[in-house]
Order: structure tokens, then sequence, then C-alpha cells
């Protein structure tokens, strides 16, 4: 299934305090919202049957840039695959990914087209 991700959107996450530092110092996320339906790659089933949405593979897709997040080197971490593959920022990229789904609305039309399937907003 292809995604339609069209339309823009930026986030300063809370995580670590982040929203309380100075605008200038604060981590902030640009994005790509979800249009439609979530794909299977998001959407996953446990072994015991239970859903579950897959926020990283969520941050994947969708993130675009970030802004003034710096590893222990001082290498800038400014794309997704780069904030994945930190260790300690499962916490991050849950918000951020949370966010993105939260932030993703469907048209009120979309919605009944799409009953049949995993959407968004039910």
């Amino acid at each position: 299934m292809k995604l339609n991700l069209g339309r823009m959107g930026d986030f300063i996450p809370t995580w670590e305090g982040n929203d309380k530092l100075p605008e200038n110092e604060q981590i902030k996320v640009f994005y790509k919202r979800i249009m439609g339906q979530l794909s299977s790659k998001m959407v996953r089933v446990a072994d015991d049957g239970t859903g579950y949405i897959d926020y990283p593979v969520i941050v994947k897709t969708c993130i675009t840039k970030i802004e003034n997040l710096i590893d222990e080197n001082n290498g800038n971490i400014d794309t997704a695959q780069k904030l994945l593959d930190q260790v300690g920022t499962a916490g991050l990229v849950t918000e951020i990914g949370a966010h993105i789904l939260n932030d993703s609305k469907l048209p009120d039309g979309d919605q009944k087209k799409n009953t049949d399937s995993v959407a968004l907003v039910q």
C-alpha cells in the first residue's frame, strides 16, 4: 500500500525537559503527516495476537529533519535513521511517533470510505 505523505508538521518533544530549554537549544522535529490508512508495517501483531503501533517505523517513514540533537561525540543526529541508531532514545522515538500518529487525521469523507481497514481516526 502506498501512503500519501503530504502535509508537513513540526514538533518540539517534552522528552528529558527539552520543551523547557531555550528555544534555540530545543530539539525540533520536522515530519510529513500520514495521509490515509496505516500501512501493515506501522501496525504490528504480537505473538499473543494483540495489535500495536510500531513507533520506530512511523518515525523512520515520516521524519524529514531533526534540529538541535547532538550525540556524545558532538555529531548531529539530524535524520530518523541516526535517531533510531542511538542507544537511550526509545522514549523520544515513542513520543515523536505518537505525536505524528495523533497529528495525522483523515478527512471525514476518507474515514467513511476506509471503514474496513485500520484508520488513524475511528
